[in-house]
């Protein structure tokens, strides 16, 4: 059965209360009782709940939490899963919503409530990331790590060499530790960086997820990403320069002090 055919008068709704071992799962019908189940959270527990999600052999419209790692093979599993669509909820959302109804806070009453959330609210299809996109973040997210880890020890560095006390032994260590992260840096991509170093980089991280969601949903956006792309640019590289556009767009909001207005404010920005 195609996603594309589910009617709603027809959807089995479900909740999914995710935790690092386990899956907590409610399924609503309409006019029937509530069931439960529980799988592991693992890839074989996965293809049971969707084989028993599927039993039923009608749609299925499940709405889980976003809970970073321990949801995110789980949601590729179910989006990947014919006749199955999947919401991943921002947790605050969820949490409103269930300060409405719920009168106890278990596994089994929040797979309840997001049961519920899913047959009473609109429906918003999660849209999974490219494996691309996903091997990005991965690397970004591992290289702004082990930069944290190397100023971490740079300090401890500076700190040991304030006093005379420190023992050689450690100093070298610390010395030892800051060269292998900075080759490990240096090494967790194909070739150099071109990207500069200077500026904010709080900016930087805040506007990063920003700027890849626009490059991928924004038409403006995504047609610049692409017309870089097909400069040869890298992709990080075009990320960045969406970003900056983001940057000069929120930005001249503040300064005209006027809404931004849908797109339309984006194709006017052009980088200087």
């Amino acid at each position: 059965m195609s996603k594309r055919s589910i009617q709603v008068q027809e959807t089995m709704y479900c909740g999914i209360d995710v935790s690092a071992k386990s899956l907590t799962v409610a399924i609503r019908r309409v006019h029937q009782p509530i069931e439960q189940r529980s799988f592991p959270n693992n890839r074989n527990g996965h293809r049971a709940l969707i084989v028993w999600l599927r039993k039923a052999k009608s749609p299925v419209r499940v709405s889980l939490e976003a809970t970073g790692i321990y949801s995110l093979d789980l949601a590729f599993a179910l989006d990947a899963a014919e006749g199955i669509e999947v919401a991943v909820l921002n947790p605050k959302v969820a949490n409103r919503f269930a300060q409405t109804i719920r009168r106890s806070k278990t596994d089994a009453a929040d797979a309840e409530v997001l049961a519920e959330y899913t047959h009473r609210m609109p429906f918003t299809a999660w849209i999974a990331p490219s494996a691309s996109s996903m091997r990005l973040r991965a690397i970004v997210r591992h290289v702004e790590t082990l930069s944290v880890q190397s100023a971490q020890n740079q300090n401890r560095l500076h700190a040991a060499h304030g006093t005379s006390y420190t023992p050689g032994c450690v100093i070298q260590d610390l010395k030892r530790s800051v060269a292998s992260l900075e080759l490990r840096i240096r090494s967790s991509v194909r070739k150099a960086s071109r990207i500069s170093c200077a500026g904010n980089r709080h900016l930087r991280r805040a506007l990063y997820m920003p700027a890849l969601v626009a490059s991928r949903c924004d038409p403006y956006a995504k047609a610049f990403f692409e017309s870089l792309l097909a400069r040869n640019k890298a992709r990080l590289q075009a990320l960045i320069a969406v970003a900056r556009k983001l940057l000069h767009a929120i930005y001249g909001i503040f300064r005209s002090g006027v809404m931004y207005e849908g797109a339309k404010l984006f194709p006017s920005i052009t980088l200087s």
